[in-house]
């Protein structure tokens, strides 16, 4: 994240890293980051984990501290973070710090090398290309891109009123992150007009799985079987690759897309819970 970190610093937005550390050795960590497209500028993006053998003595709670009190300096009054299902511990961690639920989401995996594509993925009139011929291809490849993305980006439910993705971050984080991977950017293009994407990405320290994240396809497209194209064509690079683990996550609401994960082998691993702090006037 450490692009993203930038640009977000570059706009004057907060984004930094506490490290606890017992005898030199990192036990926890806690990042928290301005949410750059929250309609008001006082979100803050607060992750915390600690080693499972250093919790309960308190770590947790001594850098959550040091978020609020970071985040007060900065103006971040609201603290939103992202609870694993699969760790019932950290939910109840959250709802005593003062956090409460606002949403869900649910983390789904498929292993790619037991789904067969069905015959009929090819959507006729579509070409799903990827993002590293596009990038040869096309001068204007990133401003259409960008543009796609937040056309897509403003029917994906999202728990916090939201404006779109500034240019930069969508860049940092999508394009020149090292987790990225243009080969496995897929775009849906109906002519000379791009339709539809997904993005994937490699896992840090997971040479065998790769992060879908957003899959979405232009209003006027729907309906015509372009999104599990798109998906499917995943499948079939994963595969190639040797990949043996996608893993995706969908809003609780989002009906449309956990229908194609399902029909595509996609099951789910764990609810993700989406939470809310508002901190006190001073």
């Amino acid at each position: 994240m450490a692009a993203t970190d930038r640009v977000l610093h570059a706009g004057g937005w907060m984004a930094e890293h506490r490290l606890a550390t017992v005898d030199g050795k990192p036990i926890g960590h806690a990042s928290f980051r301005h949410l750059p497209t929250a309609v008001d500028r006082d979100v803050v993006i607060v992750r915390i984990s600690v080693l499972p053998d250093c919790r309960r003595f308190g770590v947790g709670r001594s850098l959550h501290r040091l978020i609020e009190d970071a985040a007060d300096v900065h103006g971040g009054r609201r603290l939103l973070a992202f609870v694993r299902g699969g760790e019932p511990s950290g939910v109840g961690f959250a709802h005593a710090l003062g956090y409460r639920e606002i949403g869900r989401s649910i983390e789904l995996d498929v292993d790619p090398r037991r789904v067969v594509s069905s015959t009929g993925s090819n959507v006729p009139g579509i070409a799903v290309v990827c993002l590293a011929e596009l990038r040869t291809a096309r001068a204007d490849w990133l401003e259409r891109l960008y543009r796609l993305f937040i056309a897509v980006e403003a029917d994906t439910p999202f728990p916090i009123a939201e404006v779109p993705t500034p240019r930069d971050v969508f860049r940092a984080r999508s394009v020149d992150a090292a987790t990225a991977m243009p080969e496995a950017f897929l775009v849906a293009i109906d002519g000379d007009e791009w339709v539809g994407f997904t993005e994937v990405r490699r896992v840090t320290g997971k040479p065998t799985r790769w992060s879908q994240e957003l899959t979405g396809v232009l209003r006027s497209h729907r309906g015509r079987g372009i999104a599990r194209a798109l998906k499917e064509a995943s499948l079939r690079n994963a595969r190639a690759s040797g990949i043996a683990t996608i893993r995706t996550w969908n809003d609780s609401t989002n009906t449309a897309i956990r229908e194609i994960n399902n029909q595509l082998g996609f099951t789910q691993h764990q609810t993700i819970h989406q939470m809310l702090k508002t901190l006190a006037d001073a």
